[in-house]
Formats: structure tokens, sequence, C-alpha cells
């Protein structure tokens, strides 16, 4: 079976990793990847590639939040030549199942309808206002033949999947299990890097700096922790439309409220699984997620989370492995942190939290059910 995913998004970032992760899985089923998606460097080409796709370098226009009008007119004067590049890709490669990865990922919807190849739809997170996303939702399914969630949660919580007719297959993170685990020589040296001692609590962060991800709320709790023996480390690579508001947000904010002994803003120096190494306790402030790649490699890493309870967070964070916040309440965010950093109860959640990713994530498990979706929509076709 041939499936061709199509990706939107110009910049690497969660969707980019589920298909990496996944697809090594495909050639033992039987199956064959192939991706349209801008390709915005080499890395990302290389990447792909070595996990065994093969690549369409497709730029479509975006849908994108702004006011301009050119931005919008753009999209639309290139929506049909946009679905025609789709169109041509699934007759010369005899595509059997089209993949869109994205709530506006629209084109390649049209272009399935045209070609009558069957269409499987991920949502991959909450992040859209609720309108648009039953919108979506009850678009996809009347035109899917199935959709994928990020996360059991986001069933429930996306809106407009409610009572569907057609199959939802929610997908695991897709992470590597045996990549991601405790591991003191990465512990030193991530340490290092950070410029914290080796037995300083350290509550960190990983992740790209846009605003969705609230890292100023993580500025806040750090004031309000002041007193308290422990650390903060936000880790992350630039988000270039995010850059004026996180250098207000959160770089500025440091030294105005003096806490640049307290909190580390830091590019990322190494592999995820070396930083996580580096931290005691893992911090998800987020206002949207699904599943959350961050939060399963975090567990996986042995470490105890304290998250908004958003999306699919649920599905992998509950009191036996951290905490769940509301969004923005810092009084609750402060005392999940507080609750954890007593040193005698970390290899009891070391462990739990060990267990919880090794039961419910890895990529194995998230390309099972990308078979599982495929073989739906295949059959329904």
């Amino acid at each position: 079976m041939k499936v061709l995913t199509c990706i939107v998004a110009p910049y690497w970032g969660g969707v980019h990793v589920v298909v990496e992760r996944t697809t090594p899985f495909f050639a033992a089923k039987g199956f064959t990847r192939i991706i349209a998606l801008p390709i915005a460097d080499e890395t990302m080409r290389l990447r792909l590639e070595t996990a065994g796709a093969s690549l369409i370098d497709w730029k479509p226009a975006r849908l994108r939040k702004t006011l301009n009008p050119l931005t919008h007119l753009r999209y639309i004067l290139r929506f049909w030549s946009d679905v025609g590049a789709i169109r041509k890709a699934i007759r010369a490669e005899a595509v059997d199942v089209v993949e869109v990865a994205g709530l506006l990922t629209l084109q390649p919807v049209v272009a399935a309808k045209l070609e009558r190849r069957p269409l499987a739809w991920q949502f991959h997170s909450t992040l859209a206002p609720r309108p648009i996303r039953v919108a979506i939702a009850t678009i996809a399914t009347r035109l899917a033949k199935v959709i994928m969630t990020s996360g059991k949660g986001m069933i429930a919580r996306h809106g407009g999947l409610e009572g569907s007719q057609i199959p939802i297959v929610p997908f695991a993170a897709p992470i590597d299990i045996d990549r991601f685990c405790p591991d003191d020589k990465a512990r030193t040296f991530a340490r290092a890097k950070m410029d914290y001692a080796p037995n300083e609590v350290v509550v960190g962060t990983l992740g790209n700096r846009g605003w969705q991800k609230r890292h100023e709320f993580i500025v806040k709790i750090a004031n309000a922790m002041r007193d308290m023996p422990v650390r903060f480390a936000i880790v992350g690579a630039p988000v270039e439309t995010n850059n004026a508001y996180y250098q207000e947000a959160v770089v500025d904010a440091l030294p105005a409220q003096a806490l640049q002994d307290k909190v580390a803003v830091l590019d990322q120096f190494a592999d995820a699984q070396v930083i996580m190494n580096g931290f005691d306790i893992f911090v998800l402030p987020s206002v949207a997620e699904g599943i959350s790649l961050v939060t399963a490699e975090a567990l996986a890493t042995g470490l105890p989370v304290v998250a908004s309870n958003v999306g699919s967070v649920p599905d992998l964070v509950d009191d036996s492995v951290g905490k769940l916040c509301d969004v923005d309440d810092l009084d609750a965010f402060v005392a999940g942190i507080r609750a954890l950093i007593a040193p005698e109860s970390r290899p009891a959640i070391t462990s739990a939290c060990r267990a919880r990713a090794l039961e419910r994530t890895g990529s194995a498990l998230a390309a099972e059910d990308h078979f599982k979706a495929y073989a739906i929509a295949a059959h329904a076709a």
C-alpha cells in the first residue's frame, strides 16, 4: 500500500517528528510512505529520507492568522494549483491512501476527493479556536474515511467529533523508548552546559519558542518560587515569527524581575534525550497540545511532569507521575512542583514515570495505530 502524507508546515515540528519516527516501520508491513511537503533544508530532507520516506518538494500557500489581505489572497489564488500538484502526485505514484497531517491542510483533501482516493485526516492539536476546530472536524467526518487524533484525549476536546459516524483512531506518542532513558553521563554533560550544579533541583522545559508553549509562565513560576531551592531551565529553538514576543515576555523579563540566576534561557545545545537528563522535573505550561511528544520523552527519561490539562496530555499524566493543572493556574503549578522537590521521593516516581512511558508510548505502537487507520481507509474506499 502506498500512502501519500501531505504536510504544509515549512518548519520542523511535531508533525514532522511523528512522520520521521513511524516511517521506519512501514517497509516491514508492506507500506510505502511518500511525503509531499515544503523541504526547508537538507537536514529535513536527510532525516525523512533516512527514515525511509520518498519526498516531493511541495510548497503550498498556507492559511495564516493575520489581517494582511495579501496573505489570504495568495492562498486563494494558489489553491487550485496546489491541489493540482497533489493530484499529479497521486496519479504518478499510484497512491492508495492520502494522509492529511494537520487541521488546515485543505488542498490534499480536495485532491483526494477529486482523484477518488480514501482520506485519512490527522488532527494534532487543540491550538486553533474552537469554532474552526468544530467546522473542520465536521467537514472531516463527511469527507474522510478515518480520522486520526494525537492521543485519545483529543477526541472529546477537539470539538466536532462527537457522535462521528466514521472511525476515529488515536495514535500514541512516537518516541524511542531505548534512547529516552535515565543516563548519568548525559546528566553530567547537560548540567555542565546549563551551568547548574549536580545536586541542584532543576525544573526544565524543552520546546520551540512559540507563544502557545507559554514560556513566560515559567518566569512567573520562578518568581513565585524565588525563595525555594530550585532552578529553572528553558531550552528551545527560536520561532522567527515569535521572536519579538519572546524577547519581551521571556528574555527581558528575567533581569526586570532579578531572576537571571534563577532561570536559564538556552538554545538547544544537544539532542533532546541529553537535555532531558539535565532536568529533575519537567514543566509544560502550554495552552494547547495533542499527546505532547516532549511529555512522553520526559516520562521515558524518568522525569515527573507538571503540565497544563490540555489536549491529550491526561493520556500520560496523572497524580502518580506528576500533576495536571488548569492553564495559567499559578498556584497549582507551584504546588505541583513543590510536591516533587523532595529527593527521597524521586527513585519511586522515576520508576513510575518510566513505566508509564513503556506502557503507553513508543514509535512502534504509534506506527501500528497508523497502519490500523490506513487499513480502515482502504477498506472503506
